[in-house]
C-alpha cells in the first residue's frame, strides 16, 4: 500500500512538473507577444504624431493662405469702393 501512495505521489509530482513547465513556456510566449506589441504600438505613436504635425503644419499653411486671400480681397473692394 505504501508503494501506490508513493507511486501516486511522484505521478502528481510530475503532472505538476508538466503543468508548470507548460505555464513558464506560455508566460514566456506571451512575454514575447507583449514586446512585439509594444513595439508596434510605438511605432503606431510615431507616426500618428507626425501625422499630427503634418496636419497641424498643413493647416497653418491654409489658414495663412486664407487670411492672405481675405486682406487682399479687403483691400481690392476698398480700392473698388474708392473708384466709384
Amino acid at each position: 500500500m505504501a508503494g501506490n501512495t508513493m507511486d501516486a505521489i511522484k505521478k502528481k509530482m510530475q503532472a505538476m512538473r508538466v503543468a508548470k513547465d507548460a505555464a513558464n513556456s506560455k508566460a514566456e510566449q506571451l512575454q514575447q507577444q507583449l514586446m512585439v506589441q509594444t513595439t508596434l504600438n510605438e511605432q503606431v505613436c510615431l507616426l500618428y504624431n507626425s501625422l499630427c504635425v503634418s496636419v497641424c503644419l498643413s493647416a497653418s499653411v491654409v489658414n495663412k493662405d486664407l487670411t492672405f486671400k481675405a486682406k487682399v480681397k479687403d483691400l481690392m473692394s476698398e480700392q473698388v469702393e474708392g473708384l466709384l
